[in-house]
């Protein structure tokens, strides 16, 4: 191995002490979606009347254990599914909030082709509606970084 880059210090941290990588070859870095080179696109006022959110979960998630693995045969620790549950309706709250208070709906992006879209579609079916709001699941295997972006700065609030 020549090289492992990492967005976070505690990742390198951990690499090093379960020895998976020498301190050396270890590089603390942003993530190289950013030194991307983006089209700058104007954006009109009937695109901003939108809040951008991505929801993860990782609470079926074990260490050392790939994420495909864990949800393909539904492991997970003691406890997880209601902290699933709480987080489910926490964000669902927090949608509400928005649509109710501010007047916005939410894109909902899926960074993890399909359990993050699985967690917005658990969120959006919790969200009582609100009248003149619409909240959207942004959805798909191939979305480009370009795509994202675009969706991101037509935003109000991300």
């Amino acid at each position: 191995m020549d090289l492992i880059t990492l967005r976070d210090e505690s990742s390198a941290k951990l690499l090093e002490k379960i020895g998976l990588a020498d301190r050396q070859k270890i590089y603390v870095t942003a993530d190289p979606v950013f030194s991307m080179e983006w089209e700058k696109r104007t954006v009109n006022a009937v695109d901003t009347h939108y809040v951008c959110m991505t929801l993860r979960h990782w609470f079926d998630m074990v260490p050392f254990i790939p994420a495909r693995i864990c949800s393909k045969y539904h492991i997970r620790k003691p406890g997880d599914w209601q902290k699933y549950k709480a987080y489910v309706r926490t964000m669902a709250e927090c949608t509400e909030y928005i649509n109710r208070e501010l007047g916005y709906g939410v894109k909902f992006l899926s960074f993890y082709y399909g359990r993050d879209e699985k967690v917005a579609r658990d969120v959006m079916t919790r969200v009582r509606p609100t009248k003149g709001v619409k909240n959207e699941l942004v959805t798909g295997e191939y979305l480009t970084p370009e795509e994202t972006i675009q969706e991101i700065a037509s935003a109000r609030f991300w």
